[in-house]
């Protein structure tokens, strides 16, 4: 293979697994925004085209195949590409989206529309591979006029990007699009008066710049985005307190405490994270809330299976924990603001002035002045509210919305993996239960067909007649450990140290491994704990032999009852005449059962029945 196509081999694979990888990584950051959405099917359409790419040199390498369907597939998913790079652009950068919305709109209309007829070679034809390495092919008349549709896209999203270079990632994005429109003209418009690698190398370089915005910056992710909003906040107030000198200390000491806030928030939100179990999870949220950033009470409210409730689950307060006790619970949609929040999913904020006065009518927080309830969202759902209370007047400010706002989506967040985590051990202990029992319930019923299931191995003689069970033995079935026997010789023979290790599996007890040992030396115990762990282990191996030569014999069980019903039942089907297989039926069944006689009634319901078929 020649090293021209090795390289673009190389390039095409590079760009199908970084761009399927990213386009997956974008869709989980943020599956529910237009953005990720929209750059997510870019990624997927830079993925289709190294792809189809990848597999049209194949197919030229090898002289297979239908090379110009390939060739189509990729001209059209790489404008498709070019044409939604703008929209993705004017959304990241927050701008009015409309005109290249509609641009978009009508470029993909027209893609599709000179996609069926792509097929058939009126843009591209004539796929070849030079000797060099590289593919050639003819661009017709038409293909230069489509192209200057991807053109304009592109040139349109640089000028977007112009319009914003204070923006950190703009110059990445830059590159992306330059990178794309250079390999668009040179390496693709023009690949029949170029014959070099461009198009690959530049659009694998540009997928790569993609994924470090996604992967390295997370410029795509919803959680950086609003920690950077909240970053920007910061800076404008640091602008304005260069340009108001005279507010100096006010705005300084603002800007304190809105850091002390964001570290607050992300340190309760990495210990919360950390906390498996809902009941603790929220007992420590409220806690961390009110004695971190100083509030006077700070609860959090649960939606009920049906959603009709927002019920208490946990308070800060003495007050909350009475209400708590009480089972305090408000109707959603009629009920305070906690029941506003949680039918409306938006903040709300309560002061102790005008309307809003009629809210702090509650006797177990008469100290309450300022509320704010903030919903708790999880994968787009409402599952209840943050509610906060201040003993100030006027306490909660948009900025501190913003800041519990963010606190209150990561307590969400890991509410909602408390409880997955719960359900899933739960599952799992379920079926480990389930699991256990029916492997109970197996040995019972081998058990009791063979009842002298045992083995005992002395041959010295040590043990004079049948060795009993004893108290040590009981108890190591019932607790399912391992129990010593008594050191007065009542639970062993004269002389020797007893040991019973139970045999488990799947938690249950299926038998004990019973040992006796001499102490080496009076009042010393003979079994120290290295032997006591190798027997457990010898147990365990023991119980997963029992376990297996249990199933084996199950299962030839089983193949000797199918083999038996289908060796009568091909008997029977030896001969048409009924008599007949009655006869053969009622013998076989005798002699496959070893019973002493079979008989088979054919019984008519307005007749008596008085004719039978015996096999004696």
């Amino acid at each position: 293979m020649p090293i021209i196509l090795w390289i673009e081999v190389g390039a095409c694979a590079l760009s199908l697994l970084l761009g399927t990888a990213s386009a997956v990584t974008v869709l989980a950051q943020g599956l529910d925004r237009r953005l990720n959405q929209l750059l997510a099917a870019v990624l997927a359409l830079l993925s289709l085209w190294a792809g189809a790419a990848l597999t049209l040199r194949f197919l030229l390498w090898l002289d297979a195949g239908a090379p110009q369907a390939w060739l189509a597939l990729a001209t059209v998913a790489l404008s498709g590409a070019a044409i939604l790079l703008p929209t993705v652009i004017s959304r990241y950068l927050g701008v009015s989206s409309r005109v290249s919305d509609l641009a978009a709109a009508s470029g993909l209309v027209a893609l599709i529309l000179s996609a069926i007829p792509a097929f058939g070679g009126v843009l591209v034809s004539e796929p070849g591979l030079a000797p060099a390495g590289t593919v050639t092919y003819d661009v017709l008349p038409a293909g230069y006029a489509a192209s200057l549709l991807s053109v304009s896209s592109l040139l349109w999203g640089l000028t977007l990007l112009s319009r914003h270079r204070e923006r950190r990632p703009v110059s990445r994005l830059t590159l992306v699009i330059s990178l794309i429109l250079v390999g668009y003209v040179l390496g693709g418009a023009l690949r029949p008066f170029l014959p070099l690698p461009i198009l690959t190398v530049a659009v694998a370089i540009a997928v790569g710049d993609v994924v470090y915005l996604v992967v390295a910056e997370r410029s795509f992710s919803p959680t950086p985005t609003r920690i950077a909003q909240l970053e920007r906040t910061v800076a404008e107030r640091e602008r304005d307190l260069i340009a108001a000198e005279t507010r100096f200390e006010d705005v300084s000491s603002r800007l304190a405490q809105r850091t002390r806030q964001l570290r607050t928030a992300s340190t309760i939100a990495r210990e919360a994270a950390g906390i498996r179990d809902v009941e603790a999870l929220l007992q420590k949220t409220v806690r961390l809330i009110s004695e971190r950033f100083g509030f006077y009470h700070a609860g959090v409210f649960l939606l009920d299976q049906p959603n009709e409730y927002a019920v208490l689950r946990a308070a800060s307060s003495p007050g909350g924990r009475r209400m708590l006790e009480r089972g305090h619970r408000l109707q959603v949609g009629e009920e305070g603001i906690v029941g506003s929040v949680a039918a409306s999913g938006e903040a709300r904020i309560a002061l102790d002035v005008g309307a809003d006065a009629a809210f702090f009518d509650n006797p177990d927080l008469p100290e309450t002045r300022s509320e704010v309830a903030l919903p708790l969202v999880a994968r787009g759902r409402i599952i209840g509210a943050l509610d906060v209370q201040s003993q100030r007047a006027e306490a909660f400010g948009q900025e501190d919305i913003e800041v519990l706002q963010t606190l209150a989506d990561q307590v969400a967040i890991a509410i909602t993996n408390a409880r997955l985590l719960r359900r899933a051990e739960e599952a799992v202990e379920a079926e480990r239960q389930a699991r256990g029992l029916l492997t109970r319930e197996a040995w019972q019923r081998l058990l009791r067909s063979e009842s002298d299931l045992n083995a005992r191995y002395d041959p010295q003689g040590v043990l004079a007649g049948e060795a009993p069970w004893g108290d040590a033995a009981r108890r190591a079935v019932e607790e399912g450990r391992v129990v010593h026997g008594g050191v007065d010789g009542s639970d062993s023979e004269p002389g020797l140290r007893r040991l019973v290790v139970p045999i488990l599996l799947r938690g249950q007890v299926l038998g004990v491994l019973d040992a006796r040992k001499a102490p080496e030396a009076p009042d010393t115990d003979p079994w120290t704990q290295e032997k006591i762990e190798l027997l457990e282990s010898l147990s365990h191996q023991l119980a997963v032999a029992l376990e297996t030569a249990r199933l084996h014999e199950d299962t030839m069980q089983r193949a000797a009852r199918e083999r038996l019903i289908t060796e009568v039942a091909a008997e029977m089907r030896e001969s048409l005449d009924l008599t007949t297989v009655l006869k053969t039926g009622a013998r076989g069944i005798r002699e496959a059962m070893a019973l002493p006689a079979v008989t088979i009634r054919l019984v008519d319901e307005d007749v008596e029945p008085d004719e039978a078929t015996d096999d004696e």
